[in-house]
């Protein structure tokens, strides 16, 4: 496969005016980690309205880790029991049918149950429960 050129500078969207927040999280000790793969293999992974966002014929799936911290609906107190969780996603990156750039999630795992729970009845979030651990490191 040829080299891959950088973007030439980041897509922005318009926010609308009347948009405010549901909610309210934090992450922190996220991980990326991409590869690069070509979009005939992938293709038939997305609904119809999405295609893959190729940049010089190839598509990027990442693998993206963190902690989920202080989720809470909007003028609410994050709740130690429900608001701090880790999270796992594979995703693709993807455009609608109008071009418009976003991701389309492949796996969202998520290890507190009753997170995953609200995320599927109350937003449609096709998370899942699964067991996780965590470890950092640090260098004095």
């Amino acid at each position: 496969m040829p080299p891959v050129e950088p973007a030439s500078g980041p897509v922005f969207r318009e926010i609308p005016s009347d948009t405010r927040a549901v909610m309210h999280q934090y992450w922190s000790h996220l991980f990326f980690l991409h590869w690069i793969e070509r979009p005939e293999r992938l293709e038939s992974l997305l609904p119809p309205g999405l295609t893959l966002d190729v940049h010089q014929g190839i598509s990027h799936v990442g693998i993206v880790g963190f902690l989920m911290e202080a989720v809470r609906p909007r003028g609410l107190p994050p709740m130690p029991w429900l608001s701090y969780f880790r999270e796992l996603n594979v995703r693709l990156y993807v455009r609608d049918r109008h071009g418009l750039p976003g991701v389309y999630f492949l796996s969202l795992d998520c290890d507190r149950a009753i997170a995953v729970w609200i995320a599927r009845t109350f937003f449609s979030l096709p998370y899942r429960h699964a067991s996780m651990e965590f470890g950092a490191t640090s260098e004095d």
